[in-house]
């Protein structure tokens, strides 16, 4: 889990979960300045990280390994986004943004390039920009054009048209198709599909929020604006907040585990673990909520009114669970829960104080929700310190 702090400053702190308790790990015990991504676990269960000034590191659930990576020239690599890719024995293939690719075979570093883009009727070298590894082991690099590596040499395969507009980065279905993002914007989510011999376009009746993603039985599924969803054939299955204790507005990430367990991350924090087998009976029913909003009273009449204003990004916490959630722009919040006895607790920051409303709400949810819990805040007014 990578941590943002509320004015989006990265943290560059890593919490690993191991099913019972959570362990941090600072940028001080990495040795590295800065995260750009966690790349992959090997067959040894080692997880790779692409870290920044030409840095990667092997962490094997006790010890960080670091590795320094410089082009054949000797100047380092630039941390414009170019990524790693691990195979199955733990060897790394590093996009450089160059001409070459660097590869670290357990404390041995070689280069490979030669890949080929035909433009306009030329072929020119091609760089390095993204490389990923199928299931079978072979390497794709995607430069101005996508290249496969056979055996000691490269294979262009060409793109639906010379130079397209947007294209960045690819993903490899477990039927070795390659997706291909498209488009103008960094989150634009258009894919064009190679099947092995043609590109085709993917049509989904959702706007799409995420990249796409497999499971281990190799069924697609994407972040939507209709939730979670995942494309069996022709039809879609989808998870939000009428058939699931997942919000559509909030799901930032998921992976899936071994275990057909979906973990997903939310936008203003925490992390849940999904089934869809343990879905049965709460398909199509609505959940339980507990519910209110945060507000700033500026009548002083202990109501919410029209004129009261809002508060957003107020931390709220419900307990004993500890889960914690933030109010949105309009001052709501919301907890899905199950029947039981629950604390929400709202905490003061240095800017508002808690007015004409308790810190703590106790709420007993049976077989109806609860709502209307709202906080009143005051705003304080801080003294100007003048220099002279």
């Amino acid at each position: 889990l990578h941590r943002v702090d509320r004015r989006q400053r990265q943290m560059c702190i890593r919490d690993r979960f191991d099913g019972v308790s959570w362990s941090v790990y600072p940028p001080d015990s990495l040795l590295l300045y800065y995260w750009k991504s966690l790349e992959g676990v090997d067959a040894a269960g080692n997880v790779w990280i692409d870290g920044a000034n030409s840095t990667i590191s092997r962490f094997d659930g006790v010890s960080f390994y670091n590795v320094n990576l410089f082009l054949q020239n000797g100047d380092p690599i630039s941390n414009a986004g170019y990524n790693i890719a691990v195979d199955k024995n733990g060897k790394v293939y590093n996009a450089t943004g160059e001409f070459e690719i660097i590869v670290f075979d357990n404390g041995e570093i070689t280069y490979l390039d030669g890949m080929k883009a035909n433009i306009f009727g030329s072929v020119y070298p091609d760089k390095s920009y993204h490389v990923k590894i199928d299931s079978a082991g072979n390497l794709y690099n995607m430069g101005n054009s996508l290249n496969k590596y056979e055996g000691n040499s490269w294979t262009e395969i060409p793109l639906w048209t010379e130079t397209p507009i947007g294209v960045r980065d690819f993903f490899i279905a477990p039927n070795q198709e390659l997706w291909v993002p498209y488009g103008p914007f960094i989150y634009d989510h258009n894919f064009k599909i190679y099947n092995g011999s043609s590109w085709e376009n993917f049509n989904a009746p959702y706007d799409l929020l995420s990249y796409p993603k497999w499971d281990h039985q190799g069924n697609l599924w994407f972040n939507t604006d209709n939730g979670l969803c995942k494309k069996i054939g022709n039809d879609w299955i989808c998870y939000n907040e009428f058939n699931s204790p997942l919000f559509t507005k909030k799901i930032n990430d998921f992976a899936f585990d071994k275990f057909n367990n979906i973990w997903i991350t939310f936008r203003n924090g925490g992390v849940i673990a999904f089934n869809e087998s343990q879905m049965g009976s709460i398909v199509a029913e609505e959940l339980l909520t507990i519910s209110g909003s945060v507000y700033q009273d500026i009548n002083q009449n202990e109501e919410k009114d029209e004129d009261d204003l809002p508060v957003a990004i107020e931390k709220i916490t419900l307990l004993p669970d500890s889960v914690t959630t933030f109010s949105y722009q309009d001052g709501t919040y919301r907890f899905l829960v199950s029947p039981g006895d629950y604390e929400v607790e709202f905490l003061e920051n240095t800017d508002w104080v808690i007015d004409n409303s308790p810190a703590i709400y106790s709420a007993m949810v049976d077989k109806i929700s609860i709502a209307n819990l709202a906080v009143s805040y005051t705003h304080l007014t801080l003294p100007t310190i003048y220099s002279v």
